[in-house]
């Protein structure tokens, strides 16, 4: 649910397109091209100029999944394109996800591709029915899983995903056996088999010592592959943390630059805790709050 969500989101500087609309024009262009590449050479001209086009400002196929008659037909055939180019899709995500570009049924398209249930008329929307057992847990992580693989194909048409996994320690002391051991089958399914996605993740090194020993070696062998030390949080870092936090409060034009704090306090509790070797951004972020 969490990747869909975001891949719906609408990044700083695309306007009104989320990834999923840039996905979703790319792809439509890449199929353009190909199926007109041996056409004669006018109709191959015009093709390449429409998929420029749909390229170049992705909220043109809003346009077209307008006529959803006509939308129907080209995305049957570019499902039929990607199945036969890539069979380890799911053809059933395909057809729900290529209606993104029908807007009155965007929101119905992103509960689907969440693992949502849906009732009997939102399906009939989509051009799917209700399937016995369908509801049952095998079936949910089944769908979930096809979901996933199939997304992380349709990725390569835009830019991978980094998917983040924060604050790991949080699992060695507040979670159970089980809820480690399914965070390291996702972390194997993530890397072993779905494509154009980036894992990070994330823990404090004291605590890591601790809880690589309760992970199965396949899935700590994949977190481990390239670690990476972030630097070590200093005094004006600190400071530049609280003061961006209070730049996002509506403060007087005239207020001083740590207000409504004093900042000789704020400056000794730092140099405190920085003694002490317990400063951190996340403290510095947790106090900011």
């Amino acid at each position: 649910a969490a990747v869909v969500t975001n891949l719906n989101q609408r990044p700083p500087g695309d306007g009104d397109l989320t990834q999923l609309d840039r996905i979703t024009a790319r792809m439509t262009a890449k199929f353009l091209r190909r199926s007109y590449a041996s056409a004669e050479s006018d109709k191959r001209a015009q093709a390449n100029a429409m998929a420029a086009d749909i390229e170049a400002a992705p909220a043109k196929l809003w346009n077209v999944g307008k006529n959803e008659p006509k939308w129907s037909t080209i995305s049957a055939e570019i499902k039929k394109w990607l199945v036969d180019e890539t069979p380890q899709v799911s053809s059933k995500v395909l057809k729900v996800f290529l209606q993104y570009a029908v807007q009155h049924k965007r929101a119905l398209v992103i509960e689907w591709l969440k693992g949502e249930s849906l009732d009997e008329d939102d399906l009939k929307q989509l051009g799917l029915k209700h399937e016995d057992g369908e509801r049952e847990i095998e079936a949910v992580e089944s769908r979930a899983a096809d979901t996933l693989l199939t997304l992380g194909h349709l990725l390569r048409y835009d830019r991978p995903l980094v998917v983040c996994f924060d604050q790991l320690e949080s699992l060695e002391e507040h979670e159970s056996t089980e809820k480690i051991r399914a965070f390291a089958h996702m972390v194997q399914y993530l890397f072993n088999t779905v494509p154009s996605m980036l894992l990070v993740t994330s823990v404090r090194g004291e605590k890591w010592t601790d809880l690589r020993g309760r992970i199965d070696a396949a899935a700590l062998q994949r977190i481990e592959s390239s670690p990476f030390r972030l630097r070590a949080c200093t005094k004006d870092w600190a400071l530049a943390l609280i003061r961006s936090r209070l730049a996002t409060l509506p403060l007087p034009a005239d207020a001083p630059p740590m207000f409504p704090f004093d900042t000789p306090v704020i400056e000794r509790k730092l140099d405190e805790a920085l003694s002490a070797g317990t400063l951190s951004a996340r403290l510095v972020l947790q106090k900011a709050h």
